[in-house]
């Protein structure tokens, strides 16, 4: 017989996202700004996050697999950011950002 010590599958450690400059997903902006958010994604192998937007106030947006530029143009409203892992699709994590009309609002998006 042989034995074979030590061989039990090391448990994976979980993908996680988190928005470093966000802990609790929500940011409110006017009309005209910028705004870029950072994911720390832990255990993913750097895979990276894809990125969608849901809601009235979502725009243009310039994605790499660590960071998103929102640019608020357009419309006011509440806009739905998602980062979703590669590695891991289920895995997402989500941020909230409200869209305030301010005093003299640059809506164009340049």
């Amino acid at each position: 017989a042989i034995w074979l010590a030590g061989c039990a599958a090391k448990p994976v450690a979980p993908v996680t996202l988190t928005f470093p400059d966000f802990p609790e997903g929500v940011a409110a902006m006017d009309l005209g700004q910028s705004l870029t958010i950072d994911v720390a994604a832990a255990n993913d192998g750097g895979a990276g996050v894809t990125w969608t937007c849901a809601g009235e106030a979502c725009g243009p947006l310039k994605m790499t697999p660590t960071s998103l530029i929102f640019k608020a143009c357009g419309l006011t409203g509440k806009a739905v950011v998602t980062a979703a892992s590669k590695k891991k699709i289920d895995v997402t994590r989500r941020i909230t950002i409200a869209v305030k009309l301010n005093e003299s609002p640059d809506m164009l998006c340049k």
